[in-house]
């Protein structure tokens, strides 16, 4: 009867296991958050990202663009100009991620935006009955959107924070043009990418022993 007794405890001891839950993952999003992703607007003093997470917390692209102008129309001032604008486009990247992830302006301006995004989903899901929501109700509900929208942004800030280093290796062009007289250019990192830039290390370090 023992080994039975010490399997049936085993048994239970990890069912108890698999049902504890992480304190740092956010609580399910509430029936009203947005369905897409939201997409933030952070503007640095060298330039601006566009940073696109879902409602879990979860980043899912970073977008951001550098300029130079045109010394001249010859390839070699093309050149010139593009390396010049992907070194500034990287570097204000480089500065969101080292100095203002964790910022009190990018906490706000995220929770700003994804409390936006709720609201927005809200207002379609009502039926010209939105008017009886007012009062104390209403109170209530935009008490809950801060609450959701702070702490999302929290743990998105954090998460980002503790993959930084990995997310600049991430990087790729997207997007290259001219624009009158300066060459313009867009560089984006995705989980997609980060994935891609990881087994490229891998590959490489393999074909180095």
């Amino acid at each position: 009867m023992k080994p039975f007794a010490f399997l049936l405890l085993a048994a239970g001891l990890s069912a108890c296991s698999s049902n504890v839950q992480r304190p740092t993952l956010p609580q399910s999003a509430p029936a009203s958050a947005p369905s897409l992703p939201t997409t933030a607007s952070l503007e640095e003093a060298i330039g601006g990202i566009q940073l696109t997470f879902d409602t879990e917390g979860n980043w899912i692209r970073m977008t951001t663009s550098g300029s130079a102008e045109l010394a001249d129309d010859s390839a070699a001032g093309k050149e010139s100009a593009f390396m010049i604008a992907s070194m500034r486009a990287k570097r204000t990247l480089a500065e969101f991620l080292n100095n203002n992830i964790r910022s009190k302006q990018s906490l706000e301006r995220i929770a700003r935006t994804y409390r936006r995004s709720i609201q927005d989903s809200e207002s379609l899901e009502t039926d010209g009955s939105a008017d009886e929501a007012e009062g104390g109700s209403d109170n209530l509900s935009r008490t809950g959107r801060d609450r959701q929208a702070h702490r999302l942004a929290s743990v998105l800030t954090e998460r980002i924070n503790d993959s930084s280093a990995a997310i600049l290796r991430g990087v790729h062009l997207s997007l290259q043009h001219v624009q009158g007289d300066r060459m313009v250019v867009e560089l984006t990192v995705s989980r997609t990418s980060l994935g891609a830039a990881r087994n490229l290390s891998r590959t490489m370090s393999g074909l180095g022993q």
